[in-house]
């Protein structure tokens, strides 16, 4: 049975190298972790245009009571 890259760096014995290949390992976590944190989508369609009609709403009463109140 081989080791993989990810299983190889974490048994490296010698000490001045063992740091390097950890701090390799986690720049690849992260790079994975950022990769999929991106793929997801931030905003949610939905919330956003209920949210958008609700304002729309608010406002439009807002100008209606505006306009009540000058005539």
């Amino acid at each position: 049975m081989s080791a993989t890259p990810q299983e190889y760096r974490s048994i490296v014995p010698i000490e001045g190298y063992v740091h390097k290949f950890r701090l390799e390992a986690r720049e690849e976590a992260s790079a994975r972790d950022l990769e999929s944190a991106l793929a997801t989508p931030t905003v949610n369609l939905g919330a956003l245009l209920g949210r958008f009609v609700i304002v729309t709403v608010v406002l439009t009463g807002i100008a209606a009571a505006g306009a009540r109140i000058l005539l």
